[in-house]
């Protein structure tokens, strides 16, 4: 591995969106933007209107101890929280376990702390100013005496610790991420903070596999039907019940029962053609209908190759899947600029 996971938060409007993707304990404790930082797509924000909660919380393949994790993302700070301990900007995890957090105060300066609230770096000298969008770049190391930490903010280290107790009980395997995390269950000790185009990676692949530097998420809709199988729409063209940029539950959408039937879409064109690509990711948000395992593959196809996911199993309830690949199927390299304009997508039932 090295990207375990890309979001760029374009495709959630409500949060009930949002909580198709992630474990969002406390109603009202997010929500989307269209302000972020290059001015195209949406953000998503932590306000203060609720306790202590876990964060955006997102699954990652188990890292092992002693294994480098890093995390990428930009961040807008509206508000500072009230003191030291009260916000953890970014959590990593094993299990319910904060291993180790970057820590953000009231006057804005940045810590690194283990289990949420145990300093365990110095108070990095240089604040993050209210309402300046920063591109923050995060990679630890999980270790209960040689662990390493280390942030950038905008390309320049402003901290950096090794030689640590990162390791807050556990195994120090970490297998979970949580953005925005409060640790104080007092509403107007939280602050409120804006977050855009989140990349977490590890060190254990042949690309992507360290500082990433600026990145940004760019997301398209499908804009047309290539090969429709025997899909169904309930309105419209396939390609035009799946296009929202806010999904419309069962107001419109697509549907099939027929093993292995797929369906292939082109996609809109991207708002610029990126010069760098780290990675291409497929998303689709789906249910099924009936009793049973119902699973879905979907992913990508580059000029006349595919590549899909594993099996997807499905619930009753609307539930988003989202694959990552890092190379494009058609040339077995890194995706060019003009590559990931022209991918398209795929869906399959599989079970």
């Amino acid at each position: 591995m090295s990207i375990l996971h890309i979001e760029g938060f374009d495709q959630y409007a409500t949060q009930a969106d949002i909580a198709s993707a992630y474990a969002v304990p406390n109603p009202g404790s997010f929500e989307t933007r269209t302000d972020t930082p290059l001015g195209r797509g949406r953000s998503v924000r932590h306000n203060r209107t609720s306790g202590a909660h876990a964060g955006l919380t997102k699954a990652i393949p188990s890292v092992a101890q002693g294994a480098y994790v890093g995390s990428s993302f930009w961040l807008k700070v509206e508000s500072y929280p009230y003191g030291h301990g009260y916000c953890n900007i970014i959590q990593f995890r094993e299990g319910s376990t904060s291993h180790i957090c970057l820590d953000l105060d009231d006057k804005g300066f940045l810590q690194f702390v283990r289990g949420g609230s145990s300093s365990v770096s110095p108070i990095f000298n240089r604040p993050l100013d209210l309402n300046v969008w920063y591109h923050v770049e995060v990679r630890v190391l999980v270790s209960d005496a040689t662990g390493e930490v280390e942030v950038r903010i905008n390309g320049e280290t402003w901290g950096a610790a090794s030689g640590l107790d990162t390791q807050y009980g556990g195994t120090g395997v970490l297998d979970n991420v949580a953005l925005f995390c409060s640790v104080s269950s007092s509403s107007s000790r939280q602050g409120v903070y804006v977050g855009d185009s989140w990349v977490v990676w590890d060190t254990q692949g042949t690309t992507n596999n360290d500082w990433l530097g600026d990145v940004e998420v760019l997301t398209s809709l499908p804009s047309g039907d290539d090969t429709p199988g025997t899909w169904v729409a309930n309105t419209g063209a396939l390609w035009e019940a799946i296009d929202e940029a806010d999904p419309d539950g069962d107001t419109t959408y697509i549907s099939s029962s027929t093993l292995d039937d797929a369906a292939t879409f082109t996609m809109g064109a991207l708002p610029v053609t990126p010069e760098r690509v780290l990675a291409v990711s497929s998303q689709v948000l789906a249910r099924k209908d009936d009793s049973g395992p119902r699973s879905i593959a979907h992913g990508v196809v580059s000029g006349a190759v595919e590549a899909l996911s594993e099996d997807q199993s499905l619930g009753l309830t609307y539930g988003l899947t989202t694959v990552v690949f890092e190379q494009d199927p058609a040339t077995a390299a890194p995706w060019t600029g003009a590559a990931a304009q022209a991918v398209k997508t795929k869906v399959k039932v599989s079970v």
